[in-house]
């Protein structure tokens, strides 16, 4: 069994420069022009709260939840939640909504 290290500096950098590096990636990639439903898979979007009214909601200040589109058909959205789980840390299983709904983020 290997000893036990603290972390490098360099790994801890690395670590760090790649989070920086996604979040800049997520920045630059964002994409607020309106959702076309027939070429809106991979989009970024929000769900607005007011899907499920009795729901808490602490991602966007409130505004809904991010998620990612996976399909689109006649205008309905399969959607993944990015980064909302249930108390045990499970992501919630993807849903599906009118493209209409959807904020781009």
């Amino acid at each position: 069994m290997p000893p036990n290290r603290p972390a490098s500096p360099r790994s801890a950098t690395v670590r760090a420069t790649s989070q920086t590096q996604t979040k800049i990636e997520e920045a630059v990639a964002a994409d607020v022009s309106p959702i076309d439903a027939h070429e809106c898979m991979g989009r970024r979007v929000i769900i607005p709260r007011d899907a499920w009214p009795r729901e808490t909601c602490t991602e966007n200040a409130g505004r809904g939840w991010t998620a990612r589109i996976l399909a689109c058909a006649r205008g309905v959205a399969t959607l993944r939640f990015e980064h909302c789980t249930t108390a045990r840390g499970i992501p919630y299983q993807d849903v599906k909504l009118q493209v209409d709904r959807l904020e781009p983020i």
